[in-house]
């Protein structure tokens, strides 16, 4: 699933011209989408609400999925189960937070810097 996101992400990024003026930018944010286009039976979202004011890089089950922008969102489409998340930026890390989602559910985790 997360190749889809980081392909996507490419052909997106190659087919609008954007201007990216290093490899990591195509790949730093995927694109954005709501929790409920995203939502089926088999499936739950987490949703990454940064209060943050530097961007934050997210893994789940210690594989890199996406950066959060500063002040941004980002929506992670994952299997319904247990997960570990953690979120890594330069003043520190977020996590292990460990959740067990069912089908269709969205967890909202806040990055507050608390």
């Amino acid at each position: 699933m997360f190749r889809k996101l980081f392909a996507l992400s490419m052909l997106i990024a190659l087919t609008t011209g954007a201007n990216l003026t290093s490899a990591n930018q195509a790949f730093a944010q995927p694109l954005p989408v709501t929790a409920s286009s995203m939502q089926r039976e088999e499936t739950a979202v987490i949703h990454v609400d940064s209060r943050m004011d530097e961007p934050v890089a997210i893994y789940v089950e210690g594989e890199y999925v996406g950066t959060v922008l500063a002040g941004g969102d980002l929506y992670i489409e994952v299997d319904a189960g247990e997960h570990i998340l953690r979120g890594v930026c330069d003043s520190g890390t977020y996590g292990p937070r460990y959740v067990e989602l069912s089908g269709g559910e969205t967890f909202h985790w806040e990055l507050n810097g608390d």
